[in-house]
């Protein structure tokens, strides 16, 4: 634990020199005005920026969360089943994983560590064995992610999940039916139906909310491929981490790519299917990360495009199907290294 906490300090040494970029400043200046902003979304946000104002204090605030938020996905790993040291691998995977670099050192990024610790502390909850109090917990537990950032509403798909990783099928098909009530209703609030319906819409692009910089079209087949393409490629990127970038630039990509993109993640999900009797925390992974990444499918916003911060939560499930793998082939090398006779 020692080796870990001294590698994950030198990964982020850079942190305790570096200062606010891009939002940073926005949110620090919002955070001191109207610090008791309560309860709206985010506002659980702004309630860190002021009780860390300083660029040392936020990005060490930052940094804490995220080593919460590892924790807490090696606990979950092992409450579903994973052996202690898959755990300790799963933590320690997403500690130092390049990918999540950019939610810890963007402070604006805060936002998905808050949502992700609410999404991750309703998932535990779900692993203990169910009681009457427990929903109103998990409910407590979203609320308290939302208020980080509305991202963690997500929550509701991965609970049921949960649910139905740990044998608990009544409660995962009753929760089910609920998160698919509360989609439906949140899909028709927010128009997503309507621009589903009507395959096309458009949307007011604004820096400030006063100054309008474009109007652009959020047509709803375009914008599913261009997200399939940004989740593809963040996907590899939690593989094999080598073009990591602040904006990647998608409108260059090729349309026959976008559409190989959405053919891969249906791939993935079919997948995730297969492997539902054999390896079934691998299936559970999977289907986390699709779930999680799911809403950025229906919900449409300019320029929105998914991207490396906005996957923490998504790369939780790679991370958990990625320690079920490393338990399954640890178990068969032991397995191996017993029949093999001793000379």
């Amino acid at each position: 634990m020692v080796a870990g906490v001294s590698v994950l300090a030198a990964a982020y040494q850079p942190l305790w020199t570096a200062g606010a970029v891009y939002e940073d400043r926005r949110w620090l200046a919002e955070a001191i005005v109207r610090p008791s902003v309560w309860p709206r979304p985010r506002s659980l946000a702004l309630w860190a920026w002021w009780l860390a104002p300083g660029a040392r204090a936020a990005h060490l605030l930052s940094l804490a969360l995220h080593l919460l938020v590892s924790g807490l996905v090696g606990v979950l790993a092992w409450r579903l089943g994973l052996s202690r040291g898959a755990a300790w691998f799963a933590a320690g995977l997403l500690a130092l994983h390049p990918l999540t670099s950019e939610a810890v050192g963007y402070l604006s990024a805060r936002t998905e560590l808050l949502a992700a610790v609410g999404v991750l502390g309703a998932c535990l909850l779900a692993t203990v064995a169910f009681r009457p109090w427990s929903w109103l917990a998990i409910a407590s537990c979203l609320w308290l992610g939302v208020m980080g950032k509305e991202s963690a509403s997500v929550g509701f798909l991965l609970v049921p999940l949960v649910y139905w990783a740990t044998g608990d099928r009544l409660i995962a098909e009753v929760t089910s039916y609920v998160a698919a009530l509360g989609v439906a209703i949140g899909v028709i609030l927010s128009g997503g139906w309507q621009l589903i319906a009507d395959r096309g819409g458009s949307a007011v692009y604004a820096d400030n909310g006063t100054t309008v910089l474009a109007i652009m079209d959020v047509s709803w087949w375009p914008w599913l491929l261009v997200q399939a393409t940004a989740a593809m490629r963040l996907l590899g990127q939690a593989v094999l981490p080598l073009t990591l970038t602040v904006d990647y630039d998608y409108d260059v990509v090729a349309l026959w790519v976008r559409y190989a993109a959405l053919a891969g993640l249906v791939a993935l999900a079919g997948l995730a299917w297969s492997q539902r009797s054999r390896r079934p925390l691998v299936t559970f992974g999977l289907a986390w990360t699709l779930l999680a990444i799911l809403p950025r499918f229906i919900v449409q916003t300019p320029r929105g495009i998914l991207n490396e911060h906005q996957f923490l939560t998504p790369l939780i499930g790679l991370v958990i199907a990625g320690a079920a793998l490393w338990d399954e082939w640890r178990a068969y090398v032991e397995a191996l290294t017993l029949r093999t006779p001793h000379e």
